[in-house]
C-alpha cells in the first residue's frame, strides 16, 4: 500500500480539461439542481477535483475572500462513516459517526442542519444501499427515497450520488441529472508514467545499510511510452498504480503487456464480455478479397492524424451470409489486421429475469467496452440476441426492445474508437433500423466460396494441419469441381475426415481420400436451398455487385 502512496504522491492527474462533465457539475449545482448522479470509475480523482472546486461550484466567479465569508457545508455519508463533514482543509479526518450510519438517521440529521447553513451539499457514497442494485427495483429503500424527495422540495440542499456504475431506477430517471466522470486521457497517462521514470523508492530496506533502497528503472523511449499509454487507455488512476507497481517490481520497468493485463481483468469481471487472446489471422481467411481490401484501406484510420484530416473513426461492419461461410472468422481477423484487442460479446448474458437488470447490464457493458477502446467488438449472430423485438411489449414487457434501442443508439452516436464486427445469418430477423447506413460503415454479403476460394480454403486447412499442399501432389481443379456449393466449414470437415482416414490406414492424405470425404459431407446447399436462395434474392446481385449489401468476394459466375 505504501508503494501506491509513494506513486500517487509523485504522479497526480491534472484535473484541468478533464471534460465537459466536470464543468457541468458546477453549473448544475449553481442552478439549484437538487439531485445529481455522478458515475465515476476513478472516484478518488473525482473527489480530489470536487474538494478543490466546492467554492466555485456554489458561489460562481467571486473573489476568494468573499467566497470564504460565505457559509457552505459539505457532508458525506457512507455506511462505514455515517454522516460526517467533508472538509479538505481539515488537518485530520473527522471520526465516523456511527449514530448516522443508517441512511434514515443521516437524513434526519440533514434536516436538523438545514437552518444553520446558507448552502449545503450532501455527498452520498453507498448508493446501492438506497437505490438498489443493477438499476432495478430489487431492494431500494423507498422510505429513504421519499425523505430525500421531501427534503429537496423544501430546502436548497443538493444531493450528489457517487457510484462506479449507474444503478438509478428507471422510475427516478426524470428526477435526477446524470453525469459521467471521464477516465484519464492519454496525456494524463503520459504525465503519470513520466513521473514514474523520475525514480521509484521501494519500502524494502537495503540489506547492508538498512535504508530504503532506490530502484532504478529503465527509461521508456518514445515508442514504448506511446504503447504504454495506449495500453493504459480505459484504466483508472488506481489501476495504473497497481499495474505500474507490479511491472516495476517484476521487470524493473513499465511493460505495455502488464498494463494490458489489467484491462483483460476488467473485461473478464463484466461477465458479458470475453477477451479473445489470439484473434484469427487474416491469412486464415480464404478469399473475401473485397473485404480484405476494404480493411487494409482503413488500417491507418484510427490515428490522430486521420482525425485531424477530418476522417471519423470507422463504426463497424455487418457480415451477412449462411452459416459456415467464414463470417465469424473474418470478423475475428479484423483485430489482427488492425492490431487491436478483440472483445467478444455474449448477448444472451445481457438478459436477466430481474426487472430492469437487462437494460442496466447493457449500459454497463457498453461503458466497459468504451473503456478499453480502441478495440474490436465481435457480436456473433446478432439477430438471435435481438429476436422478438416486434413482439417485445407482449412477450417480455419491452425488455428486448429497450436493449435493442440502447445498442442502436450507441452504434449511431458512440464517440470512442470501438469497431463493431457483427454477423447475421437471417437478415429478415433484424429490424430495418439495424441495417441502415450510419450505424454500419458497410454491410458485406458472404456467399458460398467460388472456385478460387475453395482451393484457397483447401490449402489453408492442409497447412494448419502441418501439410504442404504442393508436396501432396493434389489435383485442386478436380477438388474444387467436386466441392461446388460447399461452405468453408464443410471443406474443412472434408480435410479433417481425410486426415483421420489416412492416420488410421497409416498413409498420407491423398486425392482419393479427399474425394471420398467429399461424398461423406452433406452440403448445407442441399438442406437449406430455399433459405440460401431467399438471402441471395434479398442481396439482389446485379452485374457482379450486390444491390443491398456489398459482396465480400469478387463475383465469379459458375455454371
Amino acid at each position: 500500500m505504501q508503494i501506491l502512496m509513494n506513486l500517487s504522491a509523485r504522479a497526480s492527474f491534472p484535473t484541468k480539461g478533464v471534460g465537459m462533465d466536470a464543468k457541468d457539475l458546477k453549473y448544475f449545482v449553481r442552478a439549484g439542481v437538487s439531485l445529481i448522479y455522478v458515475t465515476a470509475l476513478d472516484q478518488e480523482v473525482f473527489l480530489d477535483w470536487f474538494d478543490g472546486n466546492v467554492a466555485d461550484m456554489i458561489f460562481q466567479e467571486k473573489p476568494k475572500a468573499e467566497k470564504a465569508a460565505k457559509k457552505c457545508a459539505v457532508y458525506e455519508w457512507s455506511l462505514g462513516t455515517g454522516l460526517i463533514v467533508r472538509d479538505p482543509l481539515a488537518q485530520e479526518k473527522p471520526s465516523s459517526n456511527q449514530a448516522t450510519s443508517g441512511i434514515g438517521p443521516a437524513l434526519a440529521k440533514v434536516m436538523g442542519l438545514c437552518g444553520a447553513e446558507e448552502r449545503m451539499i450532501v455527498l452520498i457514497r453507498d448508493v446501492m444501499q438506497i437505490l438498489g442494485r443493477g438499476g432495478v427495483q430489487s431492494s431500494p429503500d423507498l422510505v429513504a427515497i421519499s425523505k430525500i424527495r421531501d427534503i429537496v422540495s423544501r430546502t436548497s440542499i443538493t444531493f450528489i450520488f457517487l457510484s462506479n456504475i449507474n444503478v438509478l431506477p428507471s422510475w427516478m430517471e426524470r428526477e435526477v441529472v446524470v453525469l459521467d466522470w471521464p477516465l484519464p486521457t492519454m496525456e494524463q497517462h503520459r504525465q503519470f508514467f513520466q513521473d514514474i521514470q523520475e525514480g521509484y523508492v521501494s519500502d524494502e530496506p537495503d540489506s547492508k545499510n538498512k535504508e530504503k533502497m532506490k530502484i532504478q528503472i529503465d527509461v521508456l523511449d518514445e515508442e514504448t511510452m506511446r504503447d504504454v499509454c495506449k495500453a493504459a487507455q480505459g484504466l483508472t488512476q488506481q489501476e495504473d498504480l497497481w499495474a505500474a507497481s507490479y511491472s516495476i517490481m517484476k521487470n524493473k520497468k513499465i511493460v505495455p503487456a502488464v498494463i494490458s493485463e489489467m484491462k483483460k481483468q476488467n473485461i473478464c469481471k463484466s461477465g458479458f464480455l470475453e477477451w479473445v487472446e489470439q484473434p484469427e489471422h487474416i491469412e486464415d481467411v480464404g478469399g473475401m478479397d473485397e473485404l480484405k481490401r476494404w480493411l487494409n484501406l482503413r488500417r491507418a484510420i484510427f490515428t490522430q492524424e486521420a482525425r485531424d484530416f477530418g476522417i471519423d473513426d470507422p463504426k463497424g461492419i455487418l457480415m451477412i451470409g449462411i452459416p459456415g461461410v467464414g463470417k465469424s472468422l473474418a470478423c475475428k481477423a479484423i483485430a489482427h489486421v488492425w492490431n487491436m484487442p478483440l472483445i467478444r460479446l455474449d448477448m444472451g448474458k445481457l438478459f436477466s429475469a430481474t426487472v430492469g437488470s437487462s437494460e442496466a447490464n447493457t449500459r454497463n457493458m457498453l461503458s466497459t467496452v468504451e473503456a478499453v477502446a480502441p478495440c474490436v467488438l465481435f457480436i456473433d449472430e446478432i439477430e438471435k440476441g435481438l429476436s422478438g423485438i416486434k413482439s417485445s411489449n407482449n412477450s417480455d414487457a419491452g425488455v428486448t426492445a429497450r436493449v435493442a434501442a440502447t445498442i442502436l443508439q450507441w452504434l449511431q452516436d458512440k464517440k470512442q474508437p470501438v469497431f463493431v464486427a457483427a454477423t447475421a445469418n437471417d437478415i429478415a430477423s433484424l429490424p430495418p433500423e439495424m441495417t441502415r447506413r450510419g450505424r454500419w460503415d458497410e454491410m458485406f454479403f458472404t456467399d458460398l466460396p467460388n472456385r478460387t476460394e475453395r482451393e484457397m480454403i483447401f490449402r489453408i486447412h492442409l497447412r494448419k494441419r502441418r501439410r504442404d499442399p504442393d508436396a501432396l501432389n493434389l489435383n485442386f481443379e478436380q477438388l474444387t469441381d467436386a466441392t461446388k456449393g460447399y461452405t468453408g466449414a464443410e471443406i474443412e470437415q472434408i480435410v479433417v475426415i481425410s486426415l483421420i482416414d489416412a492416420f488410421c490406414s497409416k498413409k498420407e492424405v491423398t486425392q482419393t481420400g479427399l474425394l471420398k470425404a467429399v461424398g461423406e459431407v452433406t452440403r448445407m446447399f442441399d438442406t437449406m436451398k430455399e433459405s440460401i436462395d431467399a438471402l441471395k434474392d434479398w442481396v439482389a446481385i446485379k452485374d457482379g455487385q450486390g444491390t443491398r449489401a456489398r459482396l465480400a468476394s469478387t463475383y465469379q459466375a459458375e455454371g
